[in-house]
């Protein structure tokens, strides 16, 4: 059996898809777990200036 064989074209892009949405979807987690700690520690930093001197 050959695996690059032309009939073999549709399953390889389909299986290729998966694996980049796969790949799109983990690259997207770690950056918006990235993204809400800086934009929480911004939102605390501000908090903290506009609430004045405890």
């Amino acid at each position: 059996m050959t695996l690059f064989a032309e009939y073999n074209s549709p399953y390889l892009f389909a299986i290729a898809f998966v694996f980049f949405i796969g790949v799109l979807e983990m690259i997207s987690l770690i950056f918006g777990h990235f993204l809400s700690g800086a934009l929480d520690a911004h939102l605390d930093h501000y908090d903290a200036l506009s609430s004045g001197p405890t």
